[in-house]
Formats: structure tokens, C-alpha cells, sequence
């Protein structure tokens, strides 16, 4: 008998057979609409990873996917938040953390933030967005009429933030113009308290 041979064929996988990454998990918030997300060195790779490949130049810690509609405040621990920091110091283009919540966006840039976490001793830093419009006045609510009316915050455990060393922080606000509104005749109140 002679030599045989056997050949074993294995199917290759082409990139296109692959899974699709799994949808990630709704953030679900508490009954007070935070949620408090825990972020270690691993997580804040694939996060800088996530950004280069969106050719973002901020790290993002919610995708909107992930966003449920009561989220209004996202808290993080210091120790978590330094390491985003260090990590964002470190690379090239990625240069700010972006938090969303369902109501709106703190952009954080990574200077500002380590600014935060030098100043203070909490162990938690929280971001929230929330509509304010049920805080007014009545006087302030027919001053505002049907304009939304937002509050923004950054606690360092239960004390705000209100400096941040003459740098600015971007927030970025849903809203659509009404077919009567210009939008260079639109403007931005801002109240610091």
C-alpha cells in the first residue's frame, strides 16, 4: 500500500462571518436618575480605542444606545476618573471625556479634569444634566414661556464644582428651532449659582 495522504480543509472565517459586537447594556439609573458607571484601565483602552476609530477627539462613556430617557446624572469614582485622565494625557489625539446623559452632553477636556480630581478629596465625581424647568418661579416661568430650561452640574460628592481654573467646559443641549426662530437671533442664558 502506498502513503496517503489526508488533507483536512477548515472553512476560514471571513470578517463578514463574524459576530456583530453585542448591543452594550442599557444604563439603567437609580430613582433619581443617576447612574454610577465603574470604569477600570481595560475598559478605558477599548473606550480610547472606540474614539480613534470614530476619529472623536474625546472619550466617550455612554454610547447613546446605552442612554435610557430618565439618565440625568452620570457618577464615576475619583480613582476611576484619574485613570481616564492619566490615559487621555498619554495618548495623541484623544484629548477630553465626553458624558451624556439623556437630557444632554458635558464635555470635559482632560486638562479641566485633572484640574477636578487635584482640587478635591471626594471619592465620587458626578455630572448631571436636568431639566430645571420645574425649579422656576412662576415669574420665571412666563419669562421662559415654552423654552427649555436646563441645570448643569459637576459634584464632587455632594459639593459643586464652579471653577474650573478659567478653562471651559462645552455642553452640548437637544433642541430644534421652531419655524418662527433665527438661529442667530437664538441665545444661551446661563446662570452660575
Amino acid at each position: 500500500y502506498g502513503a496517503h495522504r489526508y488533507l483536512h480543509s477548515f472553512p476560514t472565517r471571513r470578517s463578514s462571518d463574524l459576530e456583530p459586537e453585542p448591543e452594550p447594556e442599557p444604563v439603567i439609573p437609580d430613582e433619581n436618575g443617576n447612574a454610577e458607571i465603574k470604569v477600570d484601565e481595560k475598559k478605558v483602552e477599548e473606550l480610547l480605542e472606540q474614539a480613534v476609530n470614530n476619529d472623536s477627539k474625546a472619550l466617550e462613556l455612554l454610547k447613546p444606545e446605552q442612554i435610557t430617557d430618565d439618565l440625568t446624572s452620570v457618577s464615576l469614582p475619583k480613582a476611576d476618573l484619574a485613570t481616564i485622565s492619566e490615559k487621555i494625557a498619554e495618548h495623541e489625539t484623544i484629548n477630553s471625556v465626553s458624558i451624556t446623559t439623556s437630557t444632554g452632553t458635558i464635555v470635559v477636556e482632560q486638562e479641566v479634569l485633572a484640574d477636578i480630581l487635584e482640587s478635591t478629596e471626594a471619592e465620587t465625581v458626578s455630572f448631571a444634566v436636568n431639566d430645571a424647568k420645574d425649579k422656576l418661579t412662576e415669574e420665571q416661568k412666563q419669562a421662559v414661556g415654552n423654552n427649555p430650561v436646563f441645570e448643569i452640574n459637576i459634584h464632587a460628592d455632594d459639593q459643586k464644582v464652579t471653577s474650573f481654573n478659567g478653562k471651559p467646559i462645552t455642553i452640548s443641549l437637544p433642541y430644534e428651532l421652531k419655524e418662527s426662530e433665527d438661529r442667530k437671533s437664538t441665545r444661551l442664558n446661563s446662570s452660575h449659582t
